[in-house]
């Protein structure tokens, strides 16, 4: 091994990535335990809480979820899609979310795209041949790229003498491999068959760059799936499936699975839509309009109660990734020891730009336990919220709701809302609720809507749980 491989080797595993690095090993240490139980899975999944959210997201895609039935916590998860496909996929997220973190570099985001559009392929043909590892090749086909990825997404002034590299190289000829080797002194193949290794993203994924096991059906499968990605992505995509280097590899893969030409090409055709999809799920960026994006902090303001200094600043939007981007900030918040009440302020900040509710807000449960009184809030109407939350009506809704341990959707008060009693320790001390005020929207996509406020309640607890 050279030794600039081996210092990049050391840099991600010491420096930039040992959070990561841990929650895999904890994966794969559930994985392997034959006792294990979706609990203990869950377990550990649920320590890193924009991982958990994002899986059950992925979850709930078409791909994954046959059924069609709602997918709410880790646990079901593994009832609906199977411990093993929860596993690869937990170790699939934790990876993209780690590369997410990174500097944005357009090759990431390159590199990205083409894996999930592998992914995508090779798991579903390899389902279609039979085979029980169609999760697992879902992975590999991930992670085939993985040092490629964490160079582009660490890499500072490197990155900026390689890409000036490859523009000379790529343009007089040469490959992409003889600007690594030139500027870096290593392939960054070589850096991703070390980091499946060190991370330990499984057996399949460690042979796609081992010239030993080329000829393993699934990693044959996995490598066809990755140039027919790359082919399609290199040409206008109506052009390139005419092109006689994609019609033979469909033609491949056809032969392999004793399917017709044409049927093996409306199938690649139906899976490249799917692999768009299920990278947004993932989070791949793409351009945002201004309402997705994450919110500003809130400042605290006479009143008792933490509010936002201009309550426009939030618009109500219902977007995942406002919903990522919340959770990622608590939890990078919780392992940083940020303030209990910039986290309680994240959360109600959540409720409106990733939920899409009017107002978000946390009523605290007096000391007497007599009456709830707002703590944090965010959004719209704010200045009305008190005497809103005081109302007779509104005091009886709150009672009644506390009463259970429930995450609800109640329609029948003055503005549709959603309710999560906050218990600790068998105890209720508070609630989250999240309003709509504008129209019956809240109707619309609520299995979503009650998935990802249970997500934001769940953190609200940990937050209070860890501040004592």
């Amino acid at each position: 091994m050279s030794q600039k491989l081996d210092q990049w080797r050391a840099r991600l595993n010491t420096s930039s990535l040992p959070v990561f690095a841990r929650t895999v090993r904890d994966i794969r240490h559930v994985a392997t335990d034959k006792g294990a139980s979706a609990d203990d899975l869950s377990e550990v999944v649920g320590h890193d809480v924009s991982m958990s959210a994002r899986l059950i997201q992925v979850a709930n895609s078409p791909i994954f979820n046959l059924q069609n039935r709602l997918i709410d916590t880790i646990s079901t998860a593994v009832v609906m899609i199977g411990f093993d496909a929860v596993k690869d996929l937990a170790l699939s997220v934790s990876v993209i979310e780690e590369m997410l973190k990174g500097n944005m570099h357009a090759r990431v985001v390159q590199f990205m795209s083409r894996s999930f559009h592998a992914a995508v392929q090779a798991r579903s043909f390899t389902k279609l041949e039979g085979h029980e590892q169609a999760d697992e090749v879902f992975a590999a086909a991930l992670f085939k790229y993985v040092g490629q990825m964490a160079f582009w997404s660490r890499a500072e002034g490197e990155a900026v003498e390689l890409e000036k590299s490859l523009g000379q190289i790529l343009t007089q000829g040469g490959t992409a491999e003889e600007a690594e080797i030139k500027v870096l002194g290593f392939k960054l193949a070589s850096l991703s068959h070390v980091l499946v290794d060190d991370w330990s993203l499984g057996e399949l994924a460690s042979n796609l760059n081992n010239e030993a096991h080329q000829s393993d059906p699934l990693v044959s499968m996995v490598n066809q799936a990755h140039v027919l990605a790359e082919l399609l992505a290199d040409s206008d995509e109506d052009i390139a499936w005419e092109e006689a280097e994609v019609r033979q590899i469909l033609a491949n893969i056809a032969k392999r699975l004793s399917l017709p030409e044409e049927e093996v090409r409306q199938i690649a055709q139906s899976n490249q839509q799917a692999a768009r999809e299920i990278a947004a799920q993932f989070g791949i960026p793409q351009i945002e309009s201004d309402i997705d994006k994450p919110a500003s902090k809130g400042t605290s303001v006479e009143g008792g109660h933490n509010l936002l200094s201009n309550s426009d600043q939030l618009v109500p939007a219902m977007s995942m990734q406002g919903q990522m981007d919340c959770l990622r900030e608590i939890a990078e918040g919780i392992e940083q020891g940020l303030a209990r009440d910039e986290l309680m302020q994240c959360v109600v900040n959540g409720v409106v730009t990733g939920i899409g509710c009017t107002r978000g807000f946390f009523l605290l449960l007096s000391r007497d336990r007599a009456a709830l009184k707002v703590k944090y809030a965010a959004g719209r109407g704010l200045a009305e919220l008190d005497a809103y939350c005081q109302s007779r009506s509104a005091q009886q809704m709150f009672d009644q709701a506390l009463t259970n341990k429930f995450v609800h959707f109640e329609n029948t008060h003055e503005w549709p809302c959603l309710l999560a009693p906050i218990w600790i320790s068998d105890r209720a001390i508070g609630m989250l609720v999240g309003e709509v005020k504008t129209d019956q929207s809240a109707i619309l996509d609520l299995d979503e809507r009650i998935a990802g406020f249970r997500q934001l309640s769940q953190q609200l607890a940990l937050i209070l749980t860890r501040a004592g």
